[in-house]
């Protein structure tokens, strides 16, 4: 038992000198994209909805080393390129995003191997001058991310996120009034995003 002792201890402390369990925060920021859904990301050689810029925040409890759940937003956006006469038909688009985040983490010594299926909510919307267009509704955010632990509560890496959206309603506005249409010939709205980037953040 004397002899054990010592061994038995220090693979404790060793498996123990990360802090996974408690209060979480992790921030990604990095590269925005469109991904085809029932509109297309892509309309002839020179229309197109262009990658840009994405952030994610996730807060939350870390339930144990396996086990993350919380609360997600992300907002990515797109750069939309539709030249029609002469003029970009959009001045800019963007996806905001509300999940439930589900994260299972597969830990491996230094190394956390973390797999989201967050359901939400989210909405795309393209404006262009008085008119806004948007789609709204239940949206599903599978993710990975890869992280190594840089301290007892601090840790960083890669994380990749599509957002599904499950909508099927385009809705414009513009100045007071709003008109929605199911299944309409512009389906600009009508797409689903990726996010990849860096991701940082720590337990507490």
């Amino acid at each position: 038992m004397l002899i054990g002792a010592p061994t038995a201890y220090a693979k404790d402390s060793k498996e123990d000198r990360f802090k996974r369990k408690g209060g979480q925060a992790d921030f990604t920021i990095g590269m925005s994209a469109c991904i085809p859904g029932k509109g297309r990301c892509k309309d002839g050689a020179a229309s197109k909805t262009a990658p840009m810029v994405g952030f994610a925040l996730d807060l939350g409890y870390r339930i144990n080393k396996y086990m993350f759940t919380g609360a997600g937003y992300s907002l990515g956006f797109f750069d939309p390129q539709y030249i029609v006469s002469g003029k970009n038909a959009f001045s800019h688009a963007f996806q905001s995003t509300v999940v439930a985040v589900l994260r299972g983490i597969v830990p491996a010594g230094r190394l956390d191997l973390g797999f989201d299926l967050s359901p939400g909510w989210s909405r795309v919307t393209f404006k262009t001058g008085a008119q806004t267009n948007y789609s709204q509704g239940f949206a599903l955010k599978p993710g990975f991310s890869a992280m190594l632990w840089f301290g007892p509560q601090i840790f960083a890496g890669l994380k990749a996120d599509t957002i599904f959206n499950f909508h099927r309603t385009v809705c414009k506005r513009n100045g007071g009034s709003t008109s929605c249409e199911v299944n309409p010939r512009d389906k600009h709205t009508l797409v689903h995003q990726a996010i990849l980037g860096v991701h940082i953040g720590g337990t507490f």
